[in-house]
């Protein structure tokens, strides 16, 4: 399994937290939408452990981004329709 580099975890980690925030969900319900622990999530967001690119893409997919698209440095979070 390969780890991402630092500069793309913190990206990474940056990006979830504005996704989690945006759409007001916290640490638990994403752990349950990818199928792990709350804190194993909580490790990854704030930086204790590192992600595979493997867990980082499953995590993308539960919230419904690209790997990619999570790491851009401006995220483009889909407007809610009200």
């Amino acid at each position: 399994m390969q780890a991402m580099s630092s500069k793309a975890s913190e990206l990474f980690r940056r990006n979830i937290q504005t996704v989690l925030h945006e759409n007001g969900l916290s640490h638990a319900s994403l752990a349950e939408m990818v199928g792990t622990s709350r804190p194993g999530i909580t490790r990854i967001i704030s930086g204790v452990d590192g992600v595979t690119i493997e867990r980082a893409d499953r995590i993308a997919n539960a919230l419904g981004f690209t790997l990619s698209e999570l790491l851009e440095e401006k995220l483009r979070i889909p407007v809610k329709n009200p």
